[in-house]
């Protein structure tokens, strides 16, 4: 008996790296921790963790084509998070089981934590999309239009999302 627990623990074990597997921070795969941690101690004892640097310059020191000068200087609009810093309202900074390593999946739940209720999401502009993912037609990060609209989209026929037709919430029917 205590041989077959053995065995359903080392198999949970192995699902648990296995469902894992590329979607670990290297730095924390790698037992790296002092990237971006400090660890503070009295003596043998550890009292604390502190970062190498400013939590909102963090991510970019190794991502910086993610980092806010990064993104202010490509983008006419950046989305507040990566704005400020805040990598960790999206993305989780050690482990996820999603893809980006983000918080939640899909994608639009983890947009829905924000906006969720928001005039936006009432927007004709919104109407009918269902579950599609948000990023279908706008960038994460930033973009140079509006909205964080991406330069290319791929919608319906039936919507016609030309900037006036947004702008006074209108929704004109094509095709």
């Amino acid at each position: 008996e205590e041989e077959a627990r053995k065995r359903a623990i080392e198999e949970k074990r192995k699902k648990i790296e296995e469902a894992r597997r590329g979607k670990v921070h290297p730095p924390y795969a790698a037992k790296m921790c002092d990237a971006c941690h400090v660890i503070q101690s009295r003596g043998a004892i550890p009292t604390g963790v502190d970062f190498v640097t400013k939590k909102t310059k963090l991510c970019g020191m190794c991502h910086d084509d993610k980092s806010q000068e990064s993104l202010a200087e490509s983008y006419r609009f950046v989305h507040a998070p990566a704005q400020y810093g805040a990598c960790v309202m999206c993305h989780n900074p050690h482990e996820s089981p999603n893809k980006f390593m983000l918080q939640t999946a899909p994608m639009g739940r983890l947009c829905f934590r924000c906006h969720e209720g928001n005039r936006i999401m009432r927007t004709p502009a919104h109407s009918g999309i269902g579950k599609e993912s948000c990023t279908k037609c706008h960038d994460p990060h930033g973009s140079n239009r509006r909205f964080m609209l991406k330069e290319t989209l791929n919608l319906p026929k039936s919507k016609d999302l030309s900037p006036e037709n947004v702008k006074r919430g209108k929704e004109r029917r094509r095709g």
